[in-house]
């Protein structure tokens, strides 16, 4: 008797992993049934009970007990008894004692549970009457039942099976779905939406929370990270943490290949999807924070105003801790099998924006090309300059040209004058890594035969633009364009304007800048051709003739 008196106790007591408060209701219920009333907050849960144990309840002073134990009609006793491993000629009663012995929500005891709800009987299914944010399940008798949720909303957190003794009792859970919030760390501050310069490092923060896993024997938390082409992972810059302590014990995946922190960055020609896929999650601390970071650079691939360059993350959770997972097998074991219950959570996003300046050179009539121009600001990092990505290297082979081109053909005597530099060499690359940003605050180029240069991947800020030489034949404009990008950055968009004290030829079109600047053309004396060169000759000679004859007759006078 004092056992049974233990297992009653444990039982009022017994709610698994996500249900916590058991108090008397008062709910109403037809003649000679007794309500089981659920209450969670959520609609699209569906409660069903099945009962285990037929018997008589009575109060033991503050405790429900239950007496003349035998097998309810919701379940398989035989089926209970082999798999708990008792004798076959065991009684409920027996099995009850058996139960009596485990504290509550220990490992023996959610075992317990499991068994129950794996050897139930379709046959002796209660559904709830309702379904609504308050549950109610009248069963026909008291006795002691197991309640479990039937259908679920998609990637809703199913309950634990609930073990009760029941006359009227009233179940409130409290169920917990994991959430996922993705930042921008800029200047300390987190923010959704920025604007970066082509080669410049953004800073990223995701943050989670262990959720309550009490049934689970494991559980699945894998955060995905999917990053458009304009972004080039650092590996190295990876930081993951749960509670404050830093931690190795997980799984990383780029592009579905597993990968470490030291694993070379490399330029992506399309999206990059990161993984990580937490090792023994079920075994942090309810309530801890998780916290991911990393940084990623813009690339020459970003996108240039328009949608800008998104970055998305979701979380893959266990949604059934009465489900026994099983993983991904050998390769991704921290992962889902294709049969494991889990959810996800909708996808959380940040954005970062690019812009690009077009300077349009002419002489007010025509386009001009070959005029050397210098951009200045304060991160301008590995800027494009007319969407080419040449970077000087004294093993490159390339050469710059006074026309926005390079060449890989040496210049000559002939050609010299083409040439921005005939010793400074150039190599073309499509990568564009930490590593190897030049981390610039100016950048210079000439403009082509259309007369433009543009420079590709500005952040909103202030910028100086300086003529360095003017075509042949043009004077040099000895004044400086003052600049000024700015920008409100949103996740739904950028409004790129033209910051006030800026030249009155800046202006700003679907999120792209322009300037015209014009040149004019030098003094040249005016030529009349050969005739005209021939008198200025013959008057020269005259003039010196002349001069020659006049000290010829001084030197005579001065002799007399």
């Amino acid at each position: 008797m004092k056992n049974l008196k233990r297992f009653f106790a444990f039982a009022l007591a017994f709610v698994l992993s996500f249900a916590c408060l058991l108090v008397p209701s008062i709910a109403e219920a037809a003649e000679g049934t007794f309500a089981i009333t659920i209450t969670d907050g959520e609609t699209g849960h569906n409660y069903e009970a099945y009962q285990v144990f037929k018997g008589d309840v009575t109060m033991d002073g503050t405790k429900k007990v239950l007496t003349n134990i035998t097998w309810g009609n919701g379940v398989d006793g035989a089926a209970i008894i082999a798999a708990l491993g008792l004798d076959a000629d065991s009684t409920a009663e027996d099995v009850a004692k058996l139960v009596a012995t485990y504290d509550d929500k220990s490992d023996d005891a959610m075992a317990f549970a499991k068994i129950v709800g794996a050897n139930i009987k379709a046959s002796g299914k209660i559904q709830e009457t309702s379904d609504e944010a308050t549950h109610i399940i009248n069963v026909p008798a008291e006795g002691y039942y197991i309640v479990m949720d039937g259908d679920v909303p998609a990637g809703d957190v199913k309950t634990a099976y609930i073990l009760q003794v029941v006359s009227p009792v009233e179940v409130q859970i409290k169920s917990e779905k994991p959430t996922i919030v993705k930042n921008i760390i800029e200047n300390g501050e987190k923010t959704k939406a920025n604007t970066a310069s082509i080669g410049e490092e953004i800073t990223y923060n995701i943050e989670s929370v262990v959720p309550d896993m009490t049934g689970y024997d494991k559980y699945f938390f894998v955060v995905t990270d999917t990053l458009s082409p304009g972004l080039t992972f650092d590996p190295s810059s990876l930081v993951v943490s749960v509670g404050g302590t830093a931690t190795e014990d997980y799984m990383l995946f780029i592009n579905g290949v597993l990968a470490t922190t030291s694993t070379e960055a490399v330029t992506p020609t399309a999206a990059t999807t990161i993984k990580i896929a937490f090792n023994d999650f079920v075994n942090y601390e309810k309530g801890k924070a998780v916290l991911v970071e990393y940084k990623a650079t813009l690339n020459h691939n970003a996108v240039i105003a328009g949608a800008g360059n998104p970055n998305e993350v979701n979380l893959t959770y266990s949604t059934d801790p009465n489900v026994t997972s099983t993983g991904g097998g050998t390769d991704h074991p921290s992962e889902p099998g294709s049969g494991d219950p889990v959810g996800k959570t909708p996808d959380d996003k940040v954005v970062t924006y690019t812009t690009e300046l077009v300077v349009n050179k002419t002489d007010g009539t025509k386009v001009l090309s070959g005029a050397k121009f210098q951009l200045t600001g304060d991160t301008l990092d590995v800027t494009l300059v007319n969407k080419e990505v040449f970077v000087e290297s004294a093993t490159g082979t390339y050469y710059m040209l006074k026309d926005g081109t390079y060449t890989e053909t040496a210049a000559t005597t002939e050609t010299e004058k083409k040439y921005d530099s005939t010793t400074t060499k150039y190599a073309l690359t499509s990568v564009v890594l930490p590593a190897t940003a030049s981390n610039k605050t100016s950048v210079v180029g000439y403009t082509k035969a259309d007369g433009t240069i543009t420079f590709t991947g500005l952040k909103a800020g202030e910028y100086t633009l300086t003529e360095l030489e003017a075509p042949e034949g043009y004077n040099k404009i000895t004044t400086e364009f003052k600049l000024k990008i700015d920008a409100a950055a949103t996740l739904s968009g950028c409004t790129w304007t033209k910051g006030t004290g800026t030249n009155e030829n800046f202006s700003v079109s679907e999120g792209t800048y322009s300037i015209e600047i014009i040149n004019n053309k030098g003094i040249v004396l005016p030529s009349t051709g050969g005739m005209g060169t021939t008198l200025f000759y013959i008057i020269g000679g005259v003039l010196a003739v002349g001069a020659l004859i006049l000290l010829i007759t001084r030197r005579r006078m001065s002799d007399k």
